[in-house]
Parts: structure tokens; sequence; C-alpha cells
């Protein structure tokens, strides 16, 4: 039974993209598409290879060129998701828009998190941080960052609110 729930899960991470090129998705589909994709049935891994791209509209879309799912044992629920190479993901809030860049993303799905390595980098409306390690809390649109850190601040955001 549980391999059929996988199985059924995997299968419908496959269709998923044949079926947006079809008709509208619903607001909630996350849609990915890729080159080639693998997928361990036994050990709840589906890895994604070539031109990746993940469509979690409206919050979210990454690009990169290998993108590995991680199935929990117990709940057959995504807990995991690690973007590699040249990971460029578009986030969109109602406190505004960003983009974080490195060479290596991991999404902790239970937590809403997103962990940066590899030169990341985050650019929002008040301005771009770069360091070895970023954190990004999805749910409270909050940074933090270790390492190296360097920032630039747009100067309007320094200013007064009557001075603008």
């Amino acid at each position: 039974m549980k391999r059929f729930h996988l199985a059924m899960l995997l299968t419908l991470c496959l269709c998923v993209p044949l079926a947006a090129q079809e008709k509208e998705m619903e607001p909630d589909t996350v849609v990915i598409r890729s080159d080639q994709v693998e997928i361990d049935l036994n050990s709840g891994v589906a890895i994604y290879t070539g031109n990746v791209v993940v469509e979690d509209k409206p919050a979210m879309e990454i690009n990169c060129e290998v993108l590995t799912l991680q199935i929990e044992e117990g709940t057959q629920e995504v807990n995991k998701i690690t973007a590699s190479g040249k990971v460029k993901i578009f986030l969109t809030h109602e406190q505004g828009s960003g983009i974080a860049t490195g060479e290596q993303a991991v999404f902790f799905v239970d937590q809403d998190r997103i962990e940066l390595t590899g030169k990341a980098s985050m650019e929002t409306l008040q301005g771009k941080m770069w360091g070895d390690l970023i954190y990004f809390d999805r749910a409270t649109y909050k940074l933090r960052a270790k390492g190296n850190i360097r920032m630039e601040i747009d100067p309007k955001m320094l200013q007064k609110e009557g001075d603008k």
C-alpha cells in the first residue's frame, strides 16, 4: 500500500508538466519542468536534471540544473527539496519581490525555510546581500546570513519618511 501511494505521488509529479501545457492549473499546484527525471520508488527520491524550472505560483519560481525531491517515509509528503547548479529563485511576497542566487539551495518544506550556499546572494527592493550562507524564512520574510557578509543598501531606505 505504501509503495502504491508513493508511486501515485511521483506519477502525478511527472504528469503535472504535461497537464500544465493542456489547461490552466489550480493556484496551489506546483509545476516542475526538466529535461529528464529519475525516480527511485524504494527510497522516495526524485531527481530532475537539465533546465529545471519549478513554478510555485504566485510565491516562488526556482531555476537550477538539478533538483532533488525527498519524500518523508510514513507521510508520503515532500519534506526536503535540494536545488543545485546555478540556482536562481524568484520570490514574490506582499512585502515585495526578491531574487536569491547560489550554487545550492535547500528548502525545508515543513519549516518554510530556504538555505542558500555557494556565492549566495539575496536581492530585494531594500538592497542586496551576499554571504557564505543565507537563511530565508518564507513565512516571516526574514533573512539571516553567516560568513563574509556584504550588503548594499538602497540610499532611499536610509532616509526618513519626510525626506523621501
